[in-house]
């Protein structure tokens, strides 16, 4: 995430206070963290957070915006939307980049963090929040590049999007869900990920395209 601040400094203060509310709302929920820890720990100010990020909301929206904006950065670093591979080798590449990220432990904290939150009546902005950014930047991602390619040509955008969805879920299943519940980390070779990705795009594009 980039922020339009006047110096180095400034950019690399607000970098730490991102890092360690992050800290802090995974080892104590987002309830329990106050702006106050925050400081405390960072060795920020309210001022700054005000300034920055306004509130805790806000703060809580600049992290997930960065872990967003890492993992565009990490995909468009592998591939590109424009670039000139074919489907399979489009959904390959985007799959293990996916699957490294959604499965790493720093995920599964803040995805168990929003599950825990979301069901707290006074703090469900964070999970639809955190719900909304990412599935706009993942089905965008993955939908321009099936509207660009010639295998999907002939469905319709409803289906394109369809496609996306069932994709994203069916990829990251059932380890993600796995990793979620336990807490065990769950850990594939290179092997099995390799098997279940190539599983998984013949299965979806089989039963979409024929």
């Amino acid at each position: 995430m980039e922020f339009n601040l006047e110096n180095k400094r400034a950019k690399n203060r607000c970098e730490t206070i991102l890092e360690d509310a992050l800290y802090l709302f995974l080892k104590k929920g987002y309830a329990n963290t106050s702006l106050n820890d925050i400081v405390e720990k960072s060795g920020g100010s309210l001022a700054t957070i005000y300034k920055y990020f306004e509130n805790k909301e806000g703060l809580f929206k600049a992290i997930v915006l960065k872990a967003i904006s890492k993992f565009k950065d990490d995909l468009e670093k592998n591939i590109s939307v424009s670039s000139n591979l074919n489907l399979e080798e489009f959904l390959f590449k985007f799959s293990e980049l996916y699957l490294t990220l959604i499965l790493s432990p720093k995920s599964i904290a803040l995805h168990r963090l929003i599950l825990s939150e979301g069901f707290n009546m006074e703090n469900h902005n964070i999970g639809k929040l955190f719900a909304d950014e990412c599935s706009k930047f993942l089905n965008e991602y993955l939908i321009d590049f099936l509207k660009s390619c010639k295998k999907t040509e002939n469905l319709s955008v409803e289906d394109i999007s369809k496609f996306a969805n069932i994709y994203l879920f069916a990829i990251k299943e059932p380890f993600f869900y796995s990793s979620l519940i336990n807490s065990k980390e769950v850990k594939l070779t290179q092997t099995d990920k390799k098997a279940h990705i190539d599983k998984t795009i013949k299965m979806l594009l089989y039963g979409f395209l024929g």
